[in-house]
């Protein structure tokens, strides 16, 4: 048994391993949940753009590139090849979503040993078409050289560049809602049907991949003192050393509300694998349903597919089927995102 940075007590494991299945062909797990049902190939969009995340608003679809800082606004039923094909060819215009202020432009330029700083948006959501993100400050050098400082939360007009909120929580970072890597990266979020935001976080921790979910009403997103965290004794508490794992088992987690299910979807990655799982919740806490390997991601030449995100969009959300989307890097065929249509049942 570990103690995790959250204060929560569990046995190391992995909620499911990889294995080898054609990417057409349907779950076989009998303990796999019915409700998904065939996963197809969509299309496949060539070049280094991956999707982090997107978001749904009246107007259209905003595709976040996250890595890149960008976002691409769609309009409504806009074919997710095409237009990510157009920013490679640069006839789709993009946005560069998040700007440093000048205090953190000179403190940018003092980093040490090369370190540059930047702004990286992680998720977000969209509450009665107003958008918001949650992004992550840190410095990089390089790939796996990096320095996390916090997570913030901007406004995020469809279109438009985000502006960031000020919290106020901390005298050196007065946009930051947390520091450090606690209480992680917000790597997902959702509207629930209650009011509440809920931001989702992977840890990782030697070998232990951990969720843990916090809650805020939308209407106070920019507060820090108002997000929750779900205790041992199914409590909301205010501090997130309180707080215990939602799931376990995945390095990375993406969840979107099926509309037509009136349900949420959680679809991850397997671990140390290219296989892509999903699990069906009544709520954003769960119950949950039983974990059902979606499909196979086309092998990388070194690792593992990565940048696993499911969207409800491009005029399938309220449809019964998903979008999902990875970033691949094969040997024998271009690098680029795969997007797969996953079915529900």
């Amino acid at each position: 048994m570990r103690k995790l940075g959250f204060g929560a007590v569990l046995s190391c494991g992995v909620l499911v391993l990889g294995c080898e299945v054609p990417l057409d062909t349907p779950p076989e797990d009998p303990a796999g949940d019915e409700r998904f049902g065939r996963a197809a190939p969509r299309c496949t969009v060539e070049g280094s753009v991956p999707i982090g995340f997107s978001l749904d608003y009246p107007e259209g679809t905003y595709l976040i590139a996250a890595d890149a800082g960008q976002g691409v606004p769609l309009e409504p039923d806009a074919e997710p090849c095409t237009a990510l094909g157009g920013i490679l060819s640069g006839e789709t215009p993009v946005v560069p979503l998040l700007e440093l202020t000048e205090q953190e432009l000179e403190q940018g330029v003092e980093t040490p040993d090369g370190y540059e700083m930047q702004l990286v948006p992680r998720s977000g959501l969209v509450a009665d078409g107003v958008g918001y993100v949650f992004y992550e400050k840190l410095l990089a050098r390089g790939l796996f050289d990096v320095l996390r400082i916090g997570v913030g939360v901007a406004r995020l007009p469809f279109g438009a560049p985000a502006e960031r909120l000020e919290v106020g929580r901390y005298a050196s970072e007065p946009t930051l809602l947390w520091i450090d890597s606690r209480p992680g990266r917000a790597s997902s979020a959702v509207l629930g049907d209650d009011g509440f935001a809920y931001v989702y976080t992977t840890v990782t921790e030697d070998w232990a991949r951990v969720a843990y979910v916090a809650r805020v009403p939308i209407d106070s997103i920019a507060d820090a003192s108002a997000y929750e965290y779900r205790s041992d004794d199914d409590e909301w508490e205010d501090s997130f050393d309180a707080a215990r794992p939602l799931l376990v088992g995945m390095a990375s987690l993406s969840v979107i509300k099926l509309a037509s299910l009136d349900r949420y979807a959680f679809v991850f990655p397997g671990f140390l694998s290219n296989s892509v799982y999903g699990k069906i919740a009544d709520t954003p806490l769960g119950p949950f349903g039983d974990t059902t390997l979606l499909f196979q991601g086309e092998s990388p030449e070194e690792l593992w597919i990565s940048n696993v995100a499911a969207h409800g969009l491009f005029g399938v959300g309220s449809e019964r089927r998903f979008l999902a989307s990875y970033f691949t890097d094969p040997e024998k065929s271009p690098a680029g995102i795969r997007f797969v249509d996953v079915a529900l049942r």
